[in-house]
């Protein structure tokens, strides 16, 4: 919600009308304000932005909703968690679990950081792409 200095609330039609004449003047890809709130939070997911954090901020009743809505823009979900995955039983069964409490080196973070790395760049044949940001816009 916007204001005028007045406290009074800006009339949503004047908002996007006023946004409108700065797109044309600004000599960029047209967009609606509302369209604004849409590229923000792909872009946020896009980004690997928690969706819990993403849906707080667009203001979700919860993230079933981001979920729902925005799900195709959450890149590579299947193929991280599987990575994950086979970077810890890797690890773990290369490794052991010396040292850390109930044998577990899953609960372990740093440790968990370097496996998905290690499992990224064992299985992919170079950087991992990332989303068509324009695609979005």
């Amino acid at each position: 919600m916007f204001s005028r200095p007045t406290g009074e609330p800006v009339d949503p039609d004047t908002l996007s009308k006023s946004f409108g004449r700065l797109i044309t003047a600004a000599k960029v890809t047209r967009i609606t304000f509302h369209g604004l709130r849409h590229t923000h939070i792909s872009h946020l997911l896009m980004d690997g932005v928690h969706v819990k954090v993403v849906s707080e901020r667009a203001g979700h009743a919860n993230v079933n909703i981001t979920l729902n809505t925005y799900a195709a823009y959450i890149p590579n979900m299947q193929a991280d968690a599987a990575l994950r995955v086979d970077a810890w039983l890797r690890q773990g069964v290369k490794e052991g679990t010396p040292g850390l409490p109930g044998g577990n080196s899953v609960g372990n973070q740093p440790i968990r950081e370097r496996l998905v790395q290690q499992a990224i760049e064992e299985n992919t044949d170079g950087p991992v792409a990332q989303p068509d940001r324009a695609a979005v816009s």
